[in-house]
């Protein structure tokens, strides 16, 4: 909780502000250090006397802390062979910077210690340890931190993305990084190419079914209506399914979500860290997919049982409360697998492209702001969401199977 403006003055700050730090051992890669600089909010990166561990979360005696400043100070005074050998080979120990525990806060300490403590270690930016006489690492506690109960926190725009055949494509709505347009239209055409041969294989197995088993085909064929079409929509759907999963559209689309969990959690873009986030995400679309299908599956299998406006009205209510679960569950077995780790480097690309090309947009709107009308906004907020170009790809696809009907009958005949 933390303490409002009619607390004492000299109320302690530090036990409810410091925020947990992500720390390394002092063994950690110098590559790996630098990212995690690069993402830190503080511009500082703890070192603690836990070597050999690589734990998200480390926690232990206080070695010292690396910042932008301490890696300069060691590559300045570094022969040629010593920095690339610190490039090559160097760990977070060759960097830090040894930090005294008078320069650190502790839980207990009021706002007119923690200031004194910035101004005499001459950061914006301090440890939090257990005690002075126990400087055991708790986070990191800075002087913006000072300020939480004085504004409400920025939060960032979320970020969406898409999984196409070809890599990992991130957008906040504005911007984009990752694979483009190509890429979008591909996943249009491989989905509708999914759909079509999870259709032609249904049809084929009526036909094999009708000539080899003809008397499983009419007891089939006495099963209510109903009852056969949401036999056909599920097998329909469980091939597709199937044959999404077998594609590299499945791998991307789990390291799509992986990268978009770094992102908002505040973690480095590292294959490491990335492969550890979840491949479920509360916001992808195969969610909203998901209580599409419990509508329509139960909205037609219960037909024959209620009336058709009563068996839908079910199937909403069932879409409505299990849409989320059911989505999260085909996520987990269908639209999502392992992704590899070339998958994994795709997103971490797109992740980096997006965030240069927000900090881009940022500046550029800052020196020349209102640049596109309210029209082209718009269609430039479809056009990054990426739903037009997939649906391009979609149509390509359609208008091909519409060419090949004209041309060979058979074709024809099979959808007819």
């Amino acid at each position: 909780m933390i303490p409002s403006a009619e607390n004492n003055a000299n109320a302690p700050f530090v036990q409810t502000l410091a925020r947990r730090q992500r720390a390394v051992s002092p063994d950690v890669p110098f590559a790996t250090v630098c990212e995690l600089l690069r993402v830190s909010p503080y511009g500082t990166v703890a070192v603690v006397d836990a070597p050999g561990s690589h734990s998200a979360l480390l926690t232990g005696r206080l070695v010292g802390i690396v910042t932008a400043q301490s890696i300069t100070d060691r590559l300045l005074s570094a022969s040629g062979a010593e920095q690339k050998t610190l490039r090559g080979r160097g760990t977070a120990g060759d960097v830090c910077a040894p930090v005294s525990p008078d320069n650190c806060a502790v839980p207990t300490d009021d706002r007119a210690d923690v200031l004194v403590r910035f101004d005499r270690a001459g950061r914006d930016a301090l440890p939090v340890v257990e005690s002075r006489d126990a400087p055991y690492y708790l986070g990191m506690v800075s002087r913006s931190d000072l300020l939480y109960d004085l504004h409400r926190p920025f939060v960032p725009s979320q970020i969406g993305g898409m999984a196409t055949p070809l890599g990992v494509y991130l957008t906040n709505g504005t911007v984009s990084g990752g694979v483009g347009a190509v890429a979008l239209a591909a996943t249009g055409l491989l989905t509708f190419t999914l759909h079509t041969l999870g259709l032609g294989a249904i049809i084929a197995a009526s036909y094999a079914a009708a000539r080899y088993f003809p008397g499983a085909t009419q007891l089939y064929n006495t099963l209510p209506e109903p009852l056969t079409q949401t036999v056909q929509i599920v097998a329909q759907m469980t091939l597709f399914l199937a044959l999404l999963r077998a594609t590299p559209l499945a791998g991307y689309h789990a390291a799509e979500h992986q990268v978009v969990h770094a992102l908002e959690r505040g973690e480095p873009l590292l294959p490491d860290v990335v492969t550890t986030m979840p491949r479920v995400h509360p916001r992808c679309s195969t969610n909203l997919v998901a209580g599409v299908m419990i509508f329509y599956i139960l909205g037609t299998a219960l037909s024959g049982v209620l009336p058709e406006g009563a068996s839908y009205l079910f199937g909403g209510l069932a879409a409505f409360f299990g849409w989320r679960s059911f989505g999260a569950f085909l996520q987990a077995n269908a639209t999502t697998r392992p992704a590899t780790p070339r998958q994994i480097e795709s997103g971490i690309r797109a992740a980096r492209a997006l965030q240069t090309q927000m900090d881009t947009r940022i500046s550029g709107d800052i020196a020349m702001p209102n640049r596109f009308s309210p029209l082209r906004a718009r269609f430039r907020q479809v056009w990054q969401a990426g739903f037009l170009q997939i649906f391009i790809g979609s149509a390509f696809g359609i208008l091909l199977i519409f060419l090949l009907a004209l041309i060979f009958p058979v074709v024809r005949r099979i959808f007819e």
